[in-house]
């Protein structure tokens, strides 16, 4: 937490102070200028809440790591599982221009909405999991990724933590048994 905060004081410290009033009012008049800022510097001066947003965003993803980690290592030891791995998602550009112009190749890790996990049951059936923290949601794009893939009569589900996939992998293995 401590690199986050590190980063909104620095972005505070370029944005010349600007903090939201208590109604998440921001002040729009440039520090150094004393005057109110054109709509062209608007546009390119992102928000404090927007800041707040990414520190957020931030923390979520660290604590996710650990339940992703935990259900990893169930879902591995799990005896109707032959192998699971984690897939590493997001994009990144290499190759941008010193002064961050276009030019830069932008690559895709993993498909729109891959899940987290991946792996096989050792009947030969696709297992696609997608870990989540309490409260949250996959995405439309990560739900349908496990829709298709129970679709096609393989283990999808989304956990919350390693309890929950291993309840959802043992519901789905006996409706199987069953039909």
């Amino acid at each position: 937490m401590r690199r986050d905060e590190e980063w909104l004081a620095e972005y505070r410290a370029r944005q010349g102070g600007r903090t939201p009033d208590t109604t998440g009012h921001v002040e729009d008049v440039h520090p150094a200028a004393a005057e109110p800022l054109q709509p062209a510097q608007q546009a390119l001066d992102i928000g404090e809440d927007v800041a707040r947003e990414r520190v957020r965003q931030r923390a979520t993803k660290a604590l996710e790591r650990p339940i992703l980690y935990a259900v990893l290592r169930a879902v591995r030891a799990h005896p109707g599982v032959a192998w699971a791995v984690r897939m590493n998602t997001g994009m990144a550009t290499f190759g941008a221009t010193s002064d961050g112009g276009d030019g830069g190749r932008t690559v895709r890790f993993a498909y729109q909405g891959c899940a987290d996990i991946l792996g096989q049951m050792k009947d030969g059936r696709l297992l696609a999991i997608e870990v989540k923290r309490p409260g949250e949601h996959p995405t439309p794009a990560q739900a349908a990724n496990l829709h298709t893939v129970r679709q096609n009569n393989g283990v999808a589900l989304c956990a919350r933590s390693s309890g929950e996939a291993i309840d959802g992998i043992n519901a789905q293995l006996a409706v199987a048994t069953r039909g």
